[in-house]
């Protein structure tokens, strides 16, 4: 995919079940006119009429000097853009190691609210979230109105748009190595309707497992807020890549060759991460995040072929500069 990457609408049925009433775009050769009007005039926007934005960044993120440089980029790009401030929310590896172990993430959207607050008590203005990966299923739990970690962070109206990019939404969060069920949720009280909800996506991935609890900060936030219309006032925008296709890795194909080790072990990993996150394997994706599990129902919508979930050198992820100026024609 060259630097001339643009886009077009679709106006077809939605991958994403249910299918929303809410514009989706797909990136072909050129973009729509009204998409390519607002990169122009994002891009030369004056920092004062722009919103300052916070990027959350994703799972297990480390914000080294070193580590961070895929993140600094994206900050880099939304400032030439106009923004007056991008900065990214500081987390490192030893921050997320509890939430393995069944922790909860409220570290992480407590640092995010306070973030929210300054910027806002800075620049006098509602500003925009850009989570990255996980980074945008947790902001969904600080714009909310439920209460998470002891507290309701209620941050909607402080926010006007949260772009979400490569976030597995509605992730099974089967993973080869198992998923903790969070302690603060196994021990607090449960009401009939979430224990619904629990045996509904216990159902939904026909797994053999019927807990009747939501053990998950992410199955939380997915039945307290279903759909971008329980985050309003904030806009909702999922951003997704869709680079490659997974495929099953088959023994016998590298006994006889047909697939070198390493081709071998990308696919196994691509494998791994769609069948952990949706269920199948031969579906679309961002080589992490699968096309149908980063779509949040009723959110405004961009499919992006031939962007990938991380910054590697030769490939296109959310924070390039053509990608950036994509997605950032929806923030205010």
């Amino acid at each position: 995919m060259n630097s001339k990457m643009l886009g077009q609408q679709r106006t077809g049925s939605c991958l994403h079940t249910p299918c929303s009433s809410r514009q989706r775009w797909q990136t072909n050769m050129q973009l729509p006119s009204r998409l390519q009007a607002e990169v122009t005039s994002s891009s030369g926007s004056s920092s004062s009429s722009r919103s300052p934005v916070l990027i959350l960044p994703g799972f297990l993120s480390n914000n080294t000097t070193s580590a961070t440089s895929q993140y600094r980029e994206l900050a880099d790009n939304l400032l030439q853009l106009g923004h007056p401030a991008a900065e990214i929310l500081p987390a490192s590896t030893w921050d997320w190691l509890p939430t393995l172990s069944g922790g909860s993430f409220g570290w992480y959207v407590e640092r995010l609210a306070e973030a929210v607050q300054r910027l806002q008590a800075k620049h006098q203005r509602q500003i925009s979230l850009v989570g990255i990966s996980a980074g945008g299923w947790l902001a969904r739990l600080a714009l909310g109105s439920e209460p998470y970690a002891g507290k309701v962070w209620g941050l909607a109206p402080s926010v006007h748009t949260l772009v979400t990019c490569g976030t597995p939404h509605h992730s099974f969060e089967a993973y080869p190595f198992g998923r903790a069920e969070e302690t603060w949720l196994v021990d607090q009280p449960q009401d009939a309707q979430m224990e619904a909800a629990a045996l509904q996506e216990a159902s939904t991935r026909s797994s053999s497992s019927s807990s009747s609890r939501i053990t998950t900060s992410l199955q939380y936030a997915n039945h307290h807020y279903p759909d971008a219309s329980s985050l309003q006032p904030t806009r909702i925008v999922c951003v997704i890549g869709s680079a490659v296709t997974g495929k099953r890795v088959e023994l016998a194909e590298v006994l006889k060759l047909r697939m070198s080790v390493a081709d071998a072990n990308y696919a196994w990993f691509v494998q791994s991460s769609y069948q952990a996150n949706c269920g199948q394997v031969e579906v679309d994706g961002d080589g992490v995040c699968p096309v149908q599990t980063g779509l949040l129902p009723g959110a405004e919508q961009l499919v992006l072929p031939g962007v990938w979930h991380n910054a590697e050198p030769g490939k296109l992820w959310y924070g390039s500069q053509q990608v950036v100026q994509l997605w950032d024609s929806f923030l205010p």
